[in-house]
């Protein structure tokens, strides 16, 4: 079942979902370290090479992080549902056929 157009659209909607999910989720990492790498101080007396310190994550970043995870999750165990009731399998060729469809959609 590769090709996509063997999809039921409910199923590409929830492959989809769990895109978005996890794109927030590495959307939000990626813009808290930018911040934090902005913020840096070198390291006092340590060679050019050594990597500057990086402030914690605050615990706003952290909780949205949290946010974002369970929805990310919530979005993968919604789509593994969705995967069963559709009928599709596991296989490899399957799941990457989703993944494009998903993409395409």
């Amino acid at each position: 079942m590769a090709d996509d157009t063997d999809f039921p659209p409910e199923l590409i909607a929830a492959q989809k979902r769990s895109h978005q999910a996890w794109a927030a989720v590495e959307e939000h990492r990626t813009a808290v370290d930018t911040a934090r790498r902005a913020e840096a101080e070198p390291v006092k007396d340590a060679p050019k090479w050594t990597s500057p310190h990086l402030r914690p994550w605050t615990e706003d970043e952290d909780a949205r992080h949290e946010e974002l995870m369970i929805e990310a999750s919530a979005a993968a165990e919604a789509l593994h549902v969705a995967i069963a009731a559709a009928g599709v399998g596991h296989a490899i060729d399957t799941i990457q056929g989703l993944h494009k469809a998903a993409r395409a959609a």
